[in-house]
């Protein structure tokens, strides 16, 4: 089964302009129907085969991931629950306001920790130099 990917469809229109191909060309090289081909640059084919999008990239000469439309209403995450073998998942949804507001909260906390290291660092060449000085005398 093929990977599907939702995209941005008009970034793929502007990058065949850029190119200046007709649809009718993209979609014989694609081996497709030029009506199919119009339904992914209008956003009316919702899914597009990886595939698809790889021969898209070669073909215009650009990254195809730019084209790749990120979820945004909800992440779905499969996470494995249980200590069973059987790796029972669950489809667990975010919201990703709380998804950005949590990695935001992570980032804070991690400037915070990095910020109690360094102080432990200078803490403990702190007492170094004290320790030779005492070795000295």
């Amino acid at each position: 089964m093929a990977t599907t990917y939702r995209v941005a469809g008009k970034k793929i229109q502007e990058a065949r302009k850029l190119k200046q191909l007709t649809q009718e060309t993209v979609a014989d090289a694609l081996g497709m129907s030029p009506q199919a081909y119009s339904r992914i640059e209008t956003n009316v084919t919702k899914k597009v085969d990886i595939e698809i999008l790889e021969k898209l990239g070669t073909l215009f000469g650009v990254n195809y991931n730019d084209w790749i439309v990120k979820e945004e209403r909800r992440v779905n995450q499969r996470i494995k629950v249980g200590d069973n073998n059987q790796g029972d998942c669950y489809n667990v949804y975010k919201s990703p306001r709380k998804t950005a507001k949590r990695e935001q909260e992570l980032e804070k906390e991690n400037e915070y920790l990095k910020r109690e290291l360094l102080l432990k660092d200078e803490l403990l060449a702190e007492m170094q130099k004290r320790l030779d000085l005492l070795e000295r005398k």
